[in-house]
């Protein structure tokens, strides 16, 4: 599973889902994305994570999911299974607390009903470490250069300004439990793109 992509995505994600799904990160080489509603589960800051996936996501989180062997959808009833693999292209693993969710919108491999962080911390001991991290860096620089590109979008002169360069300035200056409301000259693309989670 050197090519797999944890998806980090529930709603109310409590303290030990990110901190065990990062382990879960470096156990498999693998990389994170989010689901909208799990914007805030794990830091954008993180070199590993791709951002978004979905209407409002980012382009390595797309290429990530078209790209991987096999994915673990944590703690998400993600809608749009346009965005996810093609069936039969990766395998999937998902963990939800709630059956329902399960194979809802992606015909998973593996169905586990549990707490994302208790089956998790089960789940990792059965798990090589993987030690190829050509796919995973491959990722980290597609990262970085997405990054670089809505930076030079943020700066791309404006009259009277430029609204993603207010939300590229004030990313890094929000408190970390923040929420920030919408501004009616910028669109949810544009908040969801240029603003950056950090670490809770």
């Amino acid at each position: 599973m050197c090519r797999s992509s944890p998806s980090s995505a529930s709603r109310h994600a409590p303290p030990l889902v990110p901190a065990t799904s990062r382990r879960l990160t470096r156990r498999t080489c693998s990389r994170t994305l989010k689901a909208l509603l799990g914007k805030c589960a794990v830091p954008d800051t993180l070199p590993y994570v791709t951002g978004s996936i979905g209407l409002l996501g980012t382009e390595p989180s797309w290429d990530m999911m078209q790209d991987c062997d096999t994915f673990f959808m944590i703690g998400s009833a993600f809608p749009y299974s346009e965005f996810l693999s093609k069936p039969g292209s990766a395998r999937g693993v998902q963990i939800d607390i709630d059956g329902a969710n399960l194979s809802l919108r992606y015909p998973m491999e593996i169905n586990i009903v549990g707490d994302a962080a208790a089956t998790l911390r089960k789940l990792l001991p059965l798990l090589k470490q993987k030690t190829d991290t050509k796919w995973r860096d491959t990722i980290e620089k597609k990262v970085a250069k997405w990054w670089e590109i809505l930076e030079s979008r943020a700066m791309h002169p404006a009259e009277p300004i430029n609204p993603q360069r207010v939300l590229w300035d004030l990313s890094p200056n929000f408190p970390k439990t923040a929420f920030s409301p919408a501004i009616p000259a910028v669109s949810p693309t544009g908040m969801r793109v240029t603003s950056k989670s950090a670490a809770a």
